[in-house]
């Protein structure tokens, strides 16, 4: 007959005893089920190999899927930048047309200018963490529309932040409305 006798964790006695009556064999199935259940949770500690390459796939999968997304919206959040620069020139536009009724200013204001010959537009005051002034320009310009652009380049931004615009380009019409990144 097996008997089980818990000394301690993992303390397992087995004792042996003579002839067995069949009750006491069907008792013996029923310990032996037990040992062996017993030894195998102590062999199960830890995780399997395919257990751990499951978790590394699931992994994989989330990071080739959130990667893209987190720099979009990284380029997104960039371009916010462009789309105030260009509102500020906008501003600028407008307040020449509301003068002049013409928003070439009387023909000083052309096509393939930077944005910086604009009345009201300082020197430098269009810089920002990731465009630069020189990253503004106008794209066309008539009495009565105009469309203008913020193009980020390799050396557009300050500090740590140079060259992350680069290849975002963001356009601006007369009436505000802005293509995305």
């Amino acid at each position: 007959m097996i008997r089980k006798i818990k000394g301690g964790v993992g303390d397992l006695r087995i004792h042996f005893a003579g002839q067995a009556t069949s009750g006491q064999m069907l008792l013996q199935a029923e310990e032996m089920e037990w040992l062996m259940k017993t030894l195998d949770k102590e062999k199960r500690a830890g995780f399997t190999l395919v257990e751990l390459m499951i978790v590394v796939v699931i992994v994989g999968i989330l990071a080739a899927v959130a990667i893209p997304l987190y720099r979009g919206y990284t380029k997104r959040a960039i371009a916010t930048e462009a789309v105030a620069g260009l509102g500020t020139v906008r501003t600028a536009l407008r307040v020449i047309y509301a003068i002049d009724r013409d928003y070439t200013n009387g023909n000083t204001i052309t096509k393939g200018e930077p944005a910086e010959t604009i009345l009201g537009i300082g020197d430098h005051s269009l810089d920002g963490a990731y465009f630069d002034q020189d990253d503004y320009s106008i794209t066309s310009v008539t009495s009565g529309t105009f469309t203008l652009q913020a193009k980020g380049d390799i050396n557009s931004g300050a500090g740590n932040n140079t060259g992350k615009a680069n290849g975002i380009t963001i356009t601006m019409d007369h009436e505000g409305t802005t293509s995305s990144p």
